[in-house]
């Protein structure tokens, strides 16, 4: 920016400083004026179409609204004396023809003819409901008496028990006498058997004994046969000095024989014995369920009266059960003869409901007219207050029917003049004399908002051309300045004169800063041909082109106008630029300690004053030390090494 030519720097500042939106601002200015125009012809051509909107038509149109409102009036007043006319006239119209109509009403109310014998059979069957109902709740208090007849008497099933108690005692008390005689032979039997057992023990013990001394004689003799003399005897082991002489023995088999039938008597006696038992047994315990049995059936009787009372009680109790089921078959019978006497009465309602509904129906018909009320429950009764009641009104109607009637073709011919009356006024207004009057209100009223919206519409109308001359006149203001800003902006001497601007405040704070970074030898201006050249206070403010400053200088007068671009970017873009970064490479090696000393203060304030980022690449340690963040590149072989410090 700082050694471009004028043109190439030109090109520099409309970009950074957005300034093409002047030429667009040109465009759309010139649009605008054509729009302008198309605006202002569109209204200059509807104010054409609105040349018949006069004073003259207006005051003529709100003369004619007044003389229509004036009517309004008349009419309305007009209208509510015809409408009160013919609503006399109608009421009494129609109150004739109501009493007529009433009075044919009245008279055609009649007794029906099948009245009075439904009636007469209605009310004999009613009464033989009646009666039958009677009889009903007297058989009901018969069967209540026999009721409370049986509950005096004792409970059926509980004298029904004593009584069997009864009878059970006396077989059981002769069953317990057979059960114990029975019982005492049986025993006189045991003991007799007992003894005879007892003698047959002893005889079977004299049959043993018997035979153990065949057995042992048997077997004595059978030893001495074989006893020697001088030999060892061998039971008692002594010996033998002379044979013993042995009688010979009784026969052994007769000896066991005995024992046999002696045995075999004893088992036939032991197994009588035992049946005999048996039977003891049984019988026992017979008599002790029966001395049970008369145990229980002495408690049961413990309470109970005597026996002849309890066969009393029961007779009364029967007695009483054959009164109460007579009682009952008698109810069932009255129950039913109600029932058959409510059929009957049941089969006639039908009928009634139909004469009654005949008799509420021909009620209806008068009850508007004043009928009064009719409470009897009599159908031949009711009928006969109806039709005297309809009778007698039907009388008084007739004799008011001829005044009514003339009443009515009164007020008629004064409703029909006041008609007539009112055509002629709304056709002396110029309203068609065809208008019902009903609708004349109407019809005054239509012409009426007629005429106003005719006024409103011409009033429209010249509000209307009005705002379209304002419309025209403001089209063309709009037009005439829109084509003069666009031709303004068109010309190239705006852009110059709008770059020159920027450029000489640029300038006027770069210098500013320049003074600052050079100690007040070099301060920045432009020429006549938008050149930048440098003026050398230390040459007695020599102006020379800035090619000719040295590589510091000229890195110095470079960050002076970065620094004031950086600052004014954003009121010279009007907002639309904004430079949040700046990046300086290199050029510090070239500064004095000085003068380095004023950038790196210049660069600390720039940071610390605003949101933008200052990154600056240097090899000068001591610039380096001052820069709070830094990324140190650093050799490591054939690869570099990047390491983040900070201060």
């Amino acid at each position: 920016f700082l050694r471009a030519n004028a043109a190439k720097r030109q090109d520099l500042l409309v970009e950074l400083l957005a300034f093409g939106v002047y030429d667009q601002v040109g465009q759309r200015a010139r649009s605008r004026a054509g729009l302008a125009a198309q605006q202002r012809q569109l209204a200059q051509d509807n104010l054409a179409e609105l040349a018949d909107a006069t004073e003259d038509a207006e005051t003529r149109a709100a003369a004619r609204l007044a003389d229509l409102t004036s009517l309004e009036t008349a009419v309305h007043r007009a209208v509510a004396e015809l409408g009160q006319l013919q609503d006399q006239a109608g009421a009494a119209a129609r109150l004739a023809t109501e009493v007529r109509q009433e009075t044919d009403t009245l008279a055609g109310i009649r007794t029906p003819a099948k009245v009075p014998g439904l009636a007469q059979r209605i009310a004999d069957a009613q009464e033989l409901v009646i009666r039958r109902e009677q009889a009903r709740r007297d058989a009901e208090s018969a069967e209540e008496a026999a009721q409370l007849a049986r509950r005096t008497l004792p409970d059926l099933g509980q004298t029904q028990a004593f009584s069997r108690a009864y009878a059970d005692h006396v077989s059981l008390s002769a069953e317990l006498a057979e059960k114990e005689e029975s019982l005492a032979r049986q025993r006189e039997e045991l003991e007799s058997g007992d003894a005879e057992l007892r003698e047959t023990e002893r005889a079977l013990e004299h049959a043993h004994e018997a035979h153990s001394i065949s057995e042992r004689s048997h077997v004595a003799a059978a030893m001495a046969n074989h006893l020697r003399v001088g030999e060892t005897c061998p039971v008692c082991l002594r010996r033998v000095a002379s044979l013993p002489d042995h009688p010979v023995p009784v026969d052994l088999a007769e000896a066991a024989k005995a024992v046999a039938t002696v045995a075999a008597e004893l088992k036939r006696r032991q197994t009588a014995l035992t049946s005999v038992q048996r039977t003891v047994d049984r019988t026992a315990a017979e008599k002790a369920s029966l001395e049970r049995r008369l145990e229980e059936n002495a408690v049961t009787l413990a309470g109970a009266p005597g026996e002849s009372d309890v066969e009393r009680d029961l007779q009364a109790i029967a007695a009483a059960e054959d009164a109460l089921r007579e009682a009952s078959a008698e109810l069932r019978t009255r129950r039913r003869d109600l029932e058959s006497a409510g059929k009957a009465r049941e089969a006639l309602r039908a009928d009634e409901d139909k004469a009654w509904a005949s008799f509420r129906a021909a009620r209806d018909e008068v009850v508007a007219l004043g009928v009064p009320a009719i409470e009897d429950r009599d159908l031949a009764a009711a009928w006969e207050r109806l039709t005297a009641w309809t009778k007698q009104q039907a009388s008084e109607r007739s004799s008011r029917q001829p005044d009514l009637d003339a009443a009515a073709q009164l007020l008629g011919r004064r409703a029909m003049d006041k008609t007539n009356e009112l055509t002629r006024l709304l056709s002396d207004h110029g309203i068609s004399e065809g208008v019902p009057p009903d609708q004349a209100a109407a019809a005054v009223a239509e012409q009426r908002a007629n005429a106003g919206s005719e006024v409103r519409e011409i009033r429209q109308k010249r509000e209307k051309a009005d705002a379209l001359g304002r419309q025209v006149r403001k089209w063309g203001e709009e037009e005439k300045v829109a084509a003069e800003l666009g031709r303004l902006l068109r010309a190239t001497s705006f852009e110059r004169w709008l770059l020159g601007e920027a450029l000489d405040s640029l300038v006027t704070e770069a210098s500013q800063t320049l003074m600052e970074l050079t100690g007040n030898q070099y301060q920045l201006d432009r020429d006549e041909r938008n050149e930048l050249v440098v003026i050398d206070f230390a040459d007695a403010g020599a102006r020379r082109r800035v090619s000719t400053l040295s590589g510091g200088e000229t890195f110095q007068a470079s960050l002076a106008l970065a620094l004031a671009l950086s600052h004014q970017v954003v009121g010279l873009s009007a907002g639309r630029r904004d430079l949040n970064s700046i990046f300086l490479d290199e050029g510090f090696g070239t500064l004095d300690a000085d003068t380095l000393e004023t950038v790196a203060a210049t660069l600390e304030q720039l940071a610390a004053g605003s949101e933008r980022m200052v990154g600056v690449v240097t090899h000068v340690p001591a610039l380096a030390e001052r820069v709070p963040v830094r990324f140190v590149v650093s050799r490591n072989g054939g690869t570099s090494v990047i390491r983040k410090e900070r201060s």
